[in-house]
Parts: structure tokens; C-alpha cells; sequence
């Protein structure tokens, strides 16, 4: 799409976010002609990653100057989120559109997360079960951590954004998927923020939520590798945290299915072996930091003769106006009738036609005491 400028509004706004940059620009550049050799490395990555900012809103302010319009992305369910996060020397107007909406989306999810985090522990005050309170406030500080990290993203990308239109989220290949993802993680660079001298770091993969590989602590290189069974499922995020201390430095994520994409699209001869045999790919984290790693997917084709068949037993339906609701277990989720928080292992109650993702966001779940009808229905 071409959006025109009826005015120099745009013209003015871009070359103001020059103007910043570019003084962003000589006080880094001051305070690394005075810094001690171990904080130059983190301000050598601020540098290097303005001067890229700097050149992508200059080829903007050309284009506008020169056409009177500037081309705006728009996303096509083909849009492939693990190739949108491969790490690139220059900076492209899709790339900014697509994080933006992407942390954009992820930032508020966190926010209602933490909300009901919150909600949760005000019913645990005064609470007897300490490792209960102990587990919320862990998760309470490890929202926040994400929270800071997403806005500090947003912040980078709004730097960037001309247009202040932001579509839904970029669909990507939300199917689920089941296989192995074969992953070597090698090293990361360019952490604003982060030296080695007193720090470690460690690198987390998450399946769906789920936390399936820890690192071992390193001072930036591991070269690990480890392989990643999935049964349906959606997206993998990396993490990458300091250790003792535990502070999130790096974050990113994928479709699994865009990660399958990529795989065929590199490997139509055949997937290699093991994750060491991979290409080498550089990937973005936010809010700054890249990550080298080797990685693919290999899909679980299940043949009619290995399949097994079984009868499983019949679940207790609980009908309530018209809606059919079955047992579930759930960690986050608060009761729609009475706001209590639920534990470990508990058993709740979810309408048949919802999903877990839509239930958190919609607080469909209540616990088997009150089996009451969840406020949406009522």
C-alpha cells in the first residue's frame, strides 16, 4: 500500500526523529571514548544499532521528498514470523511494522496476565501456604521483567514507525504442529546493558509456555544442542537471562509453523540430521541482541499401521444453559463467579467450545465448588 502525504507533517516528523537519533548518536559516542574496555562492547552495540536507525529514516525522508509517499506493509496470513526475526544489517519497513504489532500484541497479553496475577495474590494475603504465594510472586516478577522488555521494544520500534496505524496482530502460521525441532544454540551478541565481568547467562526455550531447555551459565557462547519433541504445538519463544541475578535481557519468538516453512524452503533435499548441520542463523532479540543458532524442524508423519486405537473413558459432562463444561487442569486462571486463584494440580471447569488461549483472556474457567455459570454466560 502507498500512503500519501497531503502535508510536510510526515516530512517534519521523520526528519525530528533524525534530529534524535542523532544526538542519541554523539553521546554514545562520548561516553565510549571514556568508558573502560568492558562497557565498550555494550555501547559499541547502541552504536552500531542507531546508526542503522539513522539510515533506515533517511532513506524514508528521500522517498518522500522524492515520490510524496512512503510505502506501508500490510500483512498477508503468509507472512512468516521466523523470517521476520532473522537478523539483518539493514532495516526494512516491513520488519518495523511486523515487531511493532507483534510486541504490541504480546505486551498487552502480559499486562492482563500480570493483572491477574495480582488478583491472585490479593486472595492469597495472609495465606498459611507460602510456596504457594512464593509461585505467584515469581511469576509477578517474572511478568514484569517481560513487561519492561516489551516496552523497552516498543520504545525501539516507535522510533522507527512513521504511520501511528497498527493493524491486528500479524497473522502468521498459526497451525499447530507436531515433530521434533532440532536446535543448536551457539551464542548471543550485542546486549545493550549486559557485561561479563560480574554475569553469566542462560538461554531458556519455551514450547506454548511450557519452559522444555534450560542452558547451562556461559559467559555469551554455548553450543548446545538439544532436540525438542511437539505434540500440536504453536509457537516457541527464546529467552536469554543473566545469572546470578536472573535479569531478562533478550526475548523472541515463532510459529513453529513458519519454522517448518523455512525448513523446506532451505532443506527441499532433505533435513538435516542433526541441528550441528544446520545453516547458521542469526536472530533479533528484543530489545536488542542478536542470537546465532542452527535449527529445523522435522514433521511427525504418523502411518495407519503404527496407529494405535483406543477407547478412552467418557468424561462427566456438566451442562449449564445450553453449555457443555468438562474437567480441566489449570496454573493462572482465576474462577469467574468467586476470583479465586487457582493451584497446582487443581481441577477446573471449561465451557467444550473454548479454547485454554481464549479462557485467559475471557475467564470462562471456574473452579468445581461453586460449578456456577461463568459471568459471559450469565
Amino acid at each position: 500500500m502507498i500512503r500519501s502525504v497531503g502535508s510536510g507533517d510526515s516530512i517534519a516528523e521523520i526528519e525530528h526523529k533524525i534530529s534524535i537519533e542523532k544526538s542519541l548518536l554523539n553521546g554514545a559516542l562520548e561516553m565510549y571514548s571514556q568508558a573502560n574496555p568492558t562497557v565498550r562492547q555494550s555501547i559499541s552495540a547502541s552504536i552500531m544499532e542507531t546508526r542503522q536507525r539513522i539510515q533506515y529514516l533517511e532513506s524514508l525522508l528521500r522517498s518522500l521528498k522524492l515520490n510524496g509517499s512512503i510505502h506501508e506493509p500490510q500483512f498477508s496470513p503468509g507472512t512468516n514470523s521466523f523470517e521476520m526475526i532473522k537478523y539483518s544489517s539493514v532495516v526494512s519497513a516491513d520488519r518495523v511494522r511486523f515487531r511493532l504489532n507483534e510486541i504490541v500484541y504480546r505486551l498487552e497479553e502480559e499486562k492482563r496476565i500480570r493483572s491477574g496475577l495480582e488478583t491472585m495474590l490479593a486472595t492469597t494475603a495472609g495465606s498459611s501456604d507460602r510456596n504457594r504465594v512464593k509461585e505467584l510472586q515469581d511469576r509477578m516478577t517474572d511478568s514484569n521483567a517481560r513487561i519492561i522488555v516489551l516496552e523497552q521494544a516498543k520504545r525501539r520500534y516507535d522510533r522507527l514507525s512513521v504511520s501511528s496505524f497498527l493493524s491486528d496482530r500479524p497473522a502468521g502460521d498459526t497451525g499447530k504442529v507436531t515433530g521434533n525441532m532440532k536446535i543448536n544454540i551457539i551464542r548471543v551478541c550485542n546486549l545493550i546493558g549486559f557485561t561479563a565481568t560480574n554475569n553469566e547467562i542462560i538461554a531458556t526455550i519455551a514450547i506454548d509456555g511450557d519452559v522444555r531447555y534450560v542452558s547451562r551459565r556461559a559467559a555469551n557462547n554455548w553450543n548446545e544442542t538439544v532436540e525438542v519433541r511437539l505434540d500440536d504445538a504453536i509457537e516457541a519463544e527464546i529467552s536469554v537471562r543473566s545469572h546470578p541475578d536472573s535479569m531478562l535481557l533478550g526475548l523472541t519468538w515463532f510459529k513453529l509453523a513458519d519454522l517448518e516453512t523455512d525448513t523446506k524452503k532451505r532443506y527441499p533435499g532433505g533435513i538435516p540430521l542433526i541441528a550441528s548441520d544446520c545453516e547458521d542463523t542469526w536472530i533479533d532479540l528484543e530489545p536488542s541482541g542478536q542470537l546465532l543458532m542452527r535449527t529445523c524442524f522435522e514433521r511427525k508423519i504418523i502411518k495407519k499401521s503404527d496407529q494405535v486405537f483406543r477407547r478412552h473413558g467418557v468424561k462427566k459432562a456438566y451442562m449449564k444453559n445450553g453449555h457443555k463444561f468438562y474437567a480441566a487442569t489449570a496454573l493462572l486462571y482465576l474462577c469467574a463467579v468467586c476470583s479465586e486463584g487457582s493451584s497446582a494440580g487443581t481441577w477446573w471447569y471449561q465451557c467444550q467450545g473454548q479454547s485454554r488461549a481464549d479462557a485467559l483472556k475471557q475467564t470462562t474457567f471456574y473452579d468445581r465448588m461453586q460449578l456456577r455459570v461463568p459471568r459471559k454466560m450469565l
